[in-house]
Formats: structure tokens, sequence, C-alpha cells
């Protein structure tokens, strides 16, 4: 246990100095009243509150000493009784104002019912007389704690660990305070305190190690982690900590060596090394800073296996999380030429490229792609992306026809295919792709929304559509898309209040698509206000200038 919460709890049962006083001119107490209250302090240190509370009350019938009154409050607030102690604490304090440890009671009681700050401000008043009460200066220091006060009690527990030496629950709460700041020097120098009160702690060891990492102090962390891993020979996560810090050290041999160790081999393969880099790369959206070990890995691989496409895609990657889209799609291509017989390497580089917008790049590499894997349904589905995108809507067909040829289940497929046919005037196919998808997944929103949308714009079916997109908006009921499709269909039966108010609901949700924005204008239009139509017209053009047909009502109403 804690010593402060020690002291807390020996200040809670001590018997207070006015109420032992032989002293009877000074405090009032006579002899049968202090023997009857010595009675009640024997029970309460018995947890025999209901005696003691007897004893006590026979006491105060006697003498009103502000002793008593004190031991009865302390006895209520033990028990619960909040509102009966703070009256009796209030009853000593009348007879003794400036006892600080009536005050200190007072201000433990307002702490209990929540009222952190009427207790802190009785903490303050008390050691401006005795600054140097380790109880309450622990007890303002928790206090500002509660009330986020965190500069002021980080600076009454660094003085309570300055006075009175390392305390478990204090550099516990420092540490809390330093962490929530992001001090992270601060964090790493509490903890070590913590490890010279408690040097085996294998959690705290840890926890070390990785604020070292953190800072960048990787032999530091590397030292615990190995003296941990003395201490737990078998635990995989100390192991993998070790390898991590061989990468962020640029030691990326060291690095393998160690982690075929940790798996029991003697060495790793190039794919087995790939995986690993793999690994870390799919941990930087939770660190950041992995990034420098995947830079490290994949760097070190494409130098000794500079005729292998892996090393080009994923420093590619790290590329574009740097915004460096042109340099990504360079190591793409460059990355391309390795490409094996795997399909996976045409896939995950053309589909890089697509997202990248680079299709003339992503077509060539999906076309080999094709030569070599003509069933890979993955390959099929990203060149009919690539193909729509670039203008060539039939071939793009006939490649989604072909994937969802080749898995029949994947809704992404259908979905694409489905869009594919409505845009190519093939509405009986879209249908009867969107009812495909449906009957896989009949709550799927995005589905259900994409169909109401489409039979929308042809003024089909208008109700079927509303239900379907209802469906949407309540399973997603921010989405704005849906909000619009909703709108639109509304506007599509001339409900056009209703219109407004969805189209409305998908403006505030996201104002900068051009779309619901003339959508709002044509809803204007149609309500017969000419000028707030026009007004998000022209918005929806400052966004998509190549939009011909807005031009054209924009200047028909000019």
């Amino acid at each position: 246990m804690s010593r402060l919460i020690k002291i807390f709890l020996l200040t809670l049962f001590l018997i207070p100095s006015g109420a032992f006083s032989q002293d009877s001119t000074e405090y009032g107490i006579d002899r049968e009243s202090l023997s009857l209250f010595v009675a009640g302090k024997s029970a309460e240190l018995r947890e025999d509150y209901n005696t003691a509370m007897e004893y006590y009350r026979t006491a105060l019938r006697r003498n009103k000493a502000p002793g008593i009154y004190f031991a009865i409050a302390n006895i209520n607030l033990k028990t619960g009784k909040l509102q009966d102690a703070l009256l009796e604490i209030n009853n000593a304090l009348k007879l003794s104002p400036d006892n600080n440890e009536y005050k200190t009671l007072k201000a433990n009681i307002y702490y209990g019912t929540g009222k952190v700050d009427i207790a802190a401000g009785i903490y303050e008043e008390i050691l401006s007389k005795e600054p140097e009460n380790i109880f309450v200066l622990y007890s303002l220091a928790r206090s500002y704690q509660e009330l986020k006060n965190q500069d002021k009690a980080v600076i009454i527990y660094e003085q309570l660990t300055d006075i009175y030496g390392f305390d478990a629950d204090v550099l516990k709460r420092m540490f809390d305070i330093y962490f929530s700041k992001q001090n992270y020097e601060k964090c790493a120098e509490t903890l070590s305190y913590m490890l010279k009160i408690d040097p085996y702690n294998s959690s705290l060891m840890f926890d070390l190690a990785s604020m070292y990492t953190k800072l960048g102090r990787e032999d530091d962390a590397k030292g615990i982690f190995e003296r941990l891993a003395s201490l737990n020979p078998t635990d995989k996560q100390i192991q993998a900590e070790i390898v991590k810090i061989y990468f962020k050290k640029n030691e990326i041999e060291k690095g393998f060596e160690e982690f075929a160790r940790v798996i029991g081999k003697n060495n790793l393969t190039f794919n087995e090394k790939s995986q690993l880099g793999e690994l870390y790369f799919n941990m930087i959206s939770q660190d950041p800073k992995t990034a420098d070990v995947v830079e490290y890995i994949f760097k070190y691989l494409n130098q000794s296996n500079p005729d292998n496409w892996i090393p080009y895609y994923y420093l590619g990657q790290l590329d574009i999380l740097n915004k460096k889209n042109d340099d990504a799609a360079d190591k793409f291509v460059r990355g391309a030429v390795y490409a094996d017989t795997s399909a996976d390497a045409y896939v995950q580089i053309g589909y890089a490229l697509f997202t990248l917008e680079k299709y003339e790049l992503a077509k060539p590499v999906l076309e080999n792609g094709l030569t070599r894997a003509s069933d890979d349904f993955r390959i099929n589905y990203t060149y009919a992306l690539v193909l729509q995108r670039t203008g060539n809507l039939p071939l793009s067909i006939k490649y989604y026809e072909k994937a969802a040829e080749l898995n029949p289940s994947e809704l992404s497929i259908i979905s694409s295919l489905a869009l594919a046919y409505n845009s190519n005037k093939q509405y009986r196919e879209s249908n009867e792709a969107y009812e495909k998808a449906l009957k896989i997944d009949p709550d799927n929103a995005l589905i259900l929304n994409n169909y109401a949308y489409n039979l929308s714009t042809r003024g089909e079916n208008l109700n079927k559509a509303l239900d379907m997109v209802r469906k949407a908006v309540n399973k997603e009921p921010g989405n704005s898309s849906y909000l619009d499709t909703m709108g639109w269909i509304y506007y599509m039966m001339k409900d056009y209040k209703s219109a407004k108010e969805y189209i409305e609901r998908a403006v505030s949700v996201n104002g900068s698509n051009a779309v619901i924005l003339e959508h709002l204008g044509d809803i204007h239009y149609a309500l017969k206000d000419s000028q707030k139509a026009l007004y998000f017209w022209k918005k929806a053009l400052e966004i998509n200038r190549n939009n011909t047909q807005l031009e054209e009502k924009i200047n028909f109403l000019k």
C-alpha cells in the first residue's frame, strides 16, 4: 500500500488532540466525557460504528466539545452520511475555527460530495498555515487533478516527491499527467523512479523501454528489453520489440537474424522478410514512426533483390503516404517490369496506379497481367475500372462481366457492373444486376441507394426507389449521398417540399458536392424561386466548371 495512502487512513482514524487533552479548562472535557470518548474511539477502530456513535452522542450530551463533534462527523463520513458529517464538522469549527484538522475533515467531506472546487479552496487555506502537511498536499493535488488543473497538480506531486521521496501512488499520478500532456521525457523519468521502488516489475520495465523507443533512445530501450527477455525468455512480444529496435537503428540484417531466432529458424527467405516488412507497413496507421522501419527494410531488400517487384511496390506506397505521387508511380512502373507469374503483382501495382489516377500507366500493367492470368477476377475487375475511367464503357462492361462470372458473389463487382449498365443505357441488365446483389445482401445500404438513384434519374418505379433509399437512410442517416437520393426521388415525384428538406440536410452534411448543390438549385427553380436556384447553380459550377448543362441552365436564367 502507498505510504501516502496509509497516512491518509491513519489521519481518518486518529483521535483529535483536543478530544484527548486532560486540560478541561482549555477544552471543557471532563473525565467522564473523556472516558466515553475513548470507549467510542475503541469501538470505531473495531469498525463498530453504531456502538461508537452511541458513546460519542452520550459524551456530547455531557460536553459540547469540538473534538466530539469531529469524531461524530468522521463516523458519518465513513458511513456515507455526508450531509450529517458536514453539519457536525461545522459545529466543531464554530467552537474551534482555527483547527486545521477539523478543516481537513470538512474538505474531505466536500470532496466526497463531489464539490471538489470547495474542497480545494479549504486545502489551500490549510496549506497557507501548514505548507508541509503531507496529507493536505496530497489531497490538494488530487483535487487539482479532478478539476483538470494538471499543471498545479503535478507541481504539488513533484513537491511531495522532493520532500518525502518516491511514493508509488504519487508517481503513478505524475505519470498520468505527463502522458496526457505528451511530455514523454518526464514520463520516462517517472517510470525510472517507479522502478526504483519495484525494480523487478516487468510491466514497468516494458513501459519504460517502450517510452525510450518513443523518444528515439533505442539503445536504452534495447538494454531494458534484453533484460526483460532474460527474465521472460519465451515472451514473443518482448522479442518482437528487440527486432523492431534493430530495424529502427537500420541494422536490418541483425533484425532479420533476431526475428528468425524468435520463430525458431536459422534464417529467413525473401518472402518471409517481405512479409515482415508488410506487417510493419500495416502498423503505420497506429504508429507513424514505423514508416522509417518499413523504408529501411524495403530499401535493404531492394538492394539485395533488385529484380523483385515487392520492394518497389512498398516503397511506392510509402511515397503515397508522403504525398509523392509521381515518385510512387515511377516505382510502381519499375516494379511491374519485375512482376513474376503471380497475379498479385499485377493486381496490386495496377490498382495502386488506378488509385493515383495514372490510368494510362495502369493499362499496360493490367493487360500484361491478363495475358498471364486471364482468369483472375481481380485483374479483370481492376482493368474494367480503368477502362470505364478512360471512357471505354462498352469494353469495361465486358471485363466487369468476366469478373462477375469468375466471382459471382462479390458485391463490389456486381454493383460496378450495374452502374456501368445504367450509364450505357442497358437498363434491364442494370436492374437485373442490382436485384442479384440484393439477393446476396438485401440490407446493403450502398446497393439500395445506387439502385434507387438510377431508377430516379430514369423516372422509373419511383415508389420502389423511395422504399429502398429510405432503408439506406435509416441505416446511415448522416450519409449525404443517401439524403440527396431521397430528396431527388421526391423531386421526381413533384413533392418539392419533401425534396427540399432532404437535399438541404444533404448540403448541411456535405456543402461542397456539386451534384447536391445543383439538385438544390433545381428544387428552388421548381418552387419558382429563381434567385435561390441561380445561387446554388453558380456554387455548383464553381466546384465543377466542366458541367456544360449546368452552365446552360444558368445562362437561361440570366
